[in-house]
C-alpha cells in the first residue's frame, strides 16, 4: 500500500509527460515534469516545504507560528496549504496585478491577503519589500515566531530541486536526458535542476519572456528589460541569491505571440490546460530541440493549471485588446446542439476580466420557455445581449415576434418572473423620443398623452421596454441607427421571456390600433375622455 502520512508527503515524484506535437514537430522526445499535480498544483509547493522545514530546523518558526511572503501566487498558495497542514498561519503580500484566481486561491487556503500595487524591486513598496517589513514588525509581537519566506533570495528554495526535482528527472528518464530548460521567476527551480544535472552532462537552457532582463545578461553580461508579458510569476530583472554560481548552456528569448499558441494547442489537442509559462517553457524547449538536432531527450516543466488564469489567458476580450493570437475554437459561436453551450464559455460573465458574452441561439432559452428554471433568470447579463428567444408551440421552438400588449400585472409596474425591470412606468422626459418614433412604428400619431407623462399603453406594448429603455432611446439620436436597434432587440427579450414564462395567455395576437380600442374598451375610457374635455375646451 502507498498511503502518504499527510499533505506534506504529497508534494514531489509527479510524472513525467511526453508532449506529442512539440516531439514531432523537432524529432526530439520533449518531456513535461507534469508539476501541476502537486497538492497545490503547481511547481512552487516544492520551494514551500523546504523553506518551512528549513525555518522549522533552525528554530524560527515554531508551532503556531506566522508564515509571511510576498509572492505573485502560486508560492503563496503552497505557503498556505503546507502551513496550515503544519498548524502555521500563513499572511500573503500580493501585486494587484495577479489574477482573480490566483486571489480566491489563496483566501480559501486559509492565508492572510495583503494587495498592493504592482512596483519594481527598487520601490520600496514592491510586493517583497513590503513583505520583508511585514515580517519584521509582526515579529515584535508573535512569541511562536515569524518566517519572513523570502522565495527570491532563500536558497533553501533552490535546495528542494537540487534534493528533488532534478534526481526525480535523472531517475525517470534512467539516466537518458540531454537538456533541460525552464523559465525563471525567483530561479530556484532552473538554477536547482541545473546544479543537479549540469554535473552529469545535460544541458540547462533559460527561455525568458519578453520583459525580463536575464536574456539579456546571460548573452552580453547587461541587465536590460524590452518588451512585456501576460504571463504571470514569472521574469526577473536582477540576479536572486539562487541564481547565484549558475549559468545556463542556452538561453532563449520567448514573446508572447510564439507561447500562446503552444499553450492552446495543448489544450485543444492534448487535453492539458496549462498556464502562461508552461507555454514559454515548451517554446523554449522546441527551440532548444532545433538547436541541438534530432534524436535528443529534453525536459520542461508544466508548472501549473491554466484555470487560474482563465480571466486573462482563455478570455477572448483580453487577448484582443493586446493584439495577441486568440484561437478560434475561444472566439466561436453558438452550438448547434440545442440547449447546448460551448464548454470554453462561462455564461453570463462579462467585464474586462470576464470572458465576453456573445449572441445566443434561441436554443439557449428553450429551458425557460418550456416551464423548467432558466440560469439567466433575474440576470440582467442575459436580457442585455441581442437575442431573439424562441415561443414553444406544440413542443417546438417557433420564431417569436414581438408582443403587442403586456397583461395587466406588467403594466402597474410588477416584476415579471425571470425580469428585474422596474416596471412600465416612464418619466415625463421621455415623451420626446415616444413622438419620434411613433409614425415609423405604425402608431396612432395623433393619439395624446396622458397627463401623468406615460405612454399609452399600446406604445409600451409595441416597444417592449421598460423605463430604462425609453430613457436610453431619448438619449441616442436619429443617426445611431445601430445602437437604437440595439436596445429594442433587449427590450424585446426582456418582455418575450417574461410572456413566455406566463403562459399562454402572455402570447397576445397583433391587432390593429382601432380594434384594440374594440376589443379593450377599458382600456381607453381615460384617455377618450381626456381627448373629449379637450375638444370641448376643458382641458387635457
Amino acid at each position: 500500500m502507498d498511503i502518504k502520512s499527510d499533505l506534506a508527503a504529497a508534494v514531489g515524484n509527479t510524472p513525467l509527460i511526453r508532449l506529442r506535437a512539440a516531439s514531432e514537430a523537432t524529432g526530439c522526445e520533449i518531456l513535461g515534469k507534469a508539476e501541476f499535480l502537486n497538492p497545490g498544483q503547481s511547481v512552487k509547493d516544492r520551494a514551500a516545504l523546504w523553506m518551512i522545514r528549513d525555518a522549522v530546523a533552525k528554530g524560527t518558526l515554531k508551532p503556531g507560528g506566522t508564515i509571511v511572503e510576498g509572492t505573485a501566487g502560486n508560492t503563496g498558495i503552497g505557503l498556505a496549504l503546507m502551513g496550515s497542514s503544519m498548524g502555521f498561519k500563513t499572511v500573503i503580500v500580493i501585486p494587484e496585478t495577479q489574477s482573480q484566481e490566483k486571489k480566491d486561491m489563496l483566501r480559501l487556503a486559509g492565508a492572510e491577503l495583503v494587495q498592493v500595487p504592482a512596483a519594481p524591486y527598487r520601490n520600496p513598496n514592491n510586493y517583497v519589500r513590503y513583505s520583508g517589513r511585514l515580517a519584521e514588525e509582526l515579529a515584535r509581537t508573535t512569541p511562536e515566531g515569524v518566517l519572513w519566506a523570502n522565495q527570491f533570495d532563500n536558497i533553501a528554495n533552490r535546495q528542494a530541486h537540487i534534493d528533488a526535482t532534478g534526481p526525480e528527472i535523472w531517475e525517470q528518464t534512467k539516466g537518458k536526458v540531454d537538456g533541460f530548460i525552464c523559465a525563471v521567476g525567483t530561479g530556484g527551480t532552473l538554477a536547482g535542476v541545473g546544479m543537479a544535472l549540469q554535473p552529469k552532462g545535460v544541458k540547462i537552457g533559460l527561455a525568458d519572456p519578453e520583459g525580463a532582463a536575464l536574456h539579456s545578461f546571460y548573452t552580453t553580461g547587461e541587465l536590460k528589460a524590452e518588451g512585456d508579458s501576460i504571463t504571470e510569476g514569472i521574469g526577473q530583472g536582477r540576479i536572486t541569491a539562487n541564481l547565484e554560481g549558475f549559468t545556463p548552456d542556452f538561453s532563449y528569448k520567448i514573446p508572447d505571440a510564439e507561447a500562446l499558441p503552444i499553450v492552446f494547442d495543448l489544450l485543444q489537442h492534448e487535453g492539458l490546460c496549462l498556464g502562461g509559462s508552461s507555454g514559454i517553457n515548451l517554446a523554449g524547449a522546441i527551440r532548444m530541440a532545433r538547436d541541438m538536432g534530432p534524436g535528443h531527450t529534453i525536459v520542461t516543466v508544466l508548472c501549473d493549471y491554466g484555470t487560474r488564469y482563465q480571466s486573462k489567458l482563455f478570455n477572448p476580450g483580453f487577448l484582443k485588446s493586446k493584439g495577441l493570437p486568440t484561437p478560434d475554437w475561444l472566439d466561436q459561436g453558438p452550438s448547434s446542439i440545442p440547449g447546448a453551450s460551448r464548454t470554453h464559455e462561462r455564461p453570463h460573465s462579462g467585464g474586462p476580466q470576464g470572458i465576453a458574452p456573445r449572441r445566443s441561439a434561441d436554443a439557449d432559452h428553450l429551458a425557460c420557455l418550456v416551464g423548467r428554471a432558466c440560469p439567466c433568470a433575474g440576470n440582467r447579463a442575459c436580457a442585455g445581449r441581442a437575442v431573439r428567444c424562441a415561443r414553444v408551440r406544440d413542443g417546438r421552438p417557433a420564431r417569436s415576434r414581438p408582443l403587442r400588449r403586456p397583461s395587466r400585472q406588467h403594466r402597474g409596474g410588477a416584476e415579471p418572473r425571470g425580469d428585474r425591470s422596474r416596471g412600465w412606468g416612464h418619466r415625463r422626459d421621455d415623451r420626446r423620443s415616444c413622438r419620434r418614433r411613433r409614425g415609423r412604428r405604425g402608431l396612432d400619431p395623433g393619439h395624446r398623452l396622458s397627463v401623468r407623462g406615460r405612454k399609452p399603453a399600446r406604445h409600451r406594448a409595441a416597444f417592449g421596454g421598460s423605463g430604462r429603455e425609453w430613457r436610453e432611446l431619448g438619449k441616442l439620436g436619429t443617426h445611431d441607427g445601430a445602437q437604437r436597434s440595439h436596445v429594442r432587440a433587449r427590450a424585446g427579450v426582456r418582455l418575450r421571456v417574461a410572456a413566455a414564462a406566463r403562459g399562454p395567455r402572455g402570447l397576445a395576437r397583433q391587432v390593429p390600433a382601432g380594434a384594440r380600442r374594440q376589443q379593450w374598451p377599458h382600456r381607453h375610457r381615460r384617455g377618450a375622455a381626456h381627448s373629449a374635455r379637450g375638444r370641448a375646451g376643458g382641458g387635457g
